[in-house]
């Protein structure tokens, strides 16, 4: 697997759902509809959120650790032939060291700051238990 930084968006009760559960797991409907959690590449985020999140006024961008995500981690082709990560089975949430709470706006999704591959001192964002 490649080591850029991947993210999932997800809506804010799916988030809120899955860290009261007791298994801890975030099961988007695409794990039940399609068999695999969509993730993302940060420089395909702006054109997930075009295709996939137009209905959506808020979500929460998780980034995800790919060493505690496990064999299940593909990337495959998708849009225009792009290689997307896909995770064949459910997020755990122990797996997502941070999160950013995103609005859209009138003039789309601004994409939070993420900057280079945050280090233990400078992480970004916020630990899911820190989320509103």
């Amino acid at each position: 697997m490649s080591s850029e930084r991947l993210f999932h968006l997800a809506p804010v009760p799916a988030v809120h759902a899955a860290l009261a559960s007791c298994d801890q797991l975030l099961k988007p409907r695409s794990l039940s509809t399609q068999g695999f959690v969509h993730l993302s590449f940060g420089p395909q985020l702006p054109g997930t959120l075009a295709v996939h999140c137009a209905s959506f006024s808020e979500l929460i961008l998780l980034e995800a650790d790919p060493f505690k995500l496990g064999p299940e981690l593909r990337l495959e082709p998708s849009r225009e032939g792009a290689l997307f990560p896909h995770l064949y089975g459910a997020l755990p949430m122990e797996a997502l060291p941070r999160a950013w709470w995103m609005q859209r706006s009138s003039s789309g999704w601004p994409l939070p700051e993420l900057g280079p591959t945050p280090t233990e001192d400078s992480p970004g964002g916020l630990p899911l238990s820190r989320l509103p």
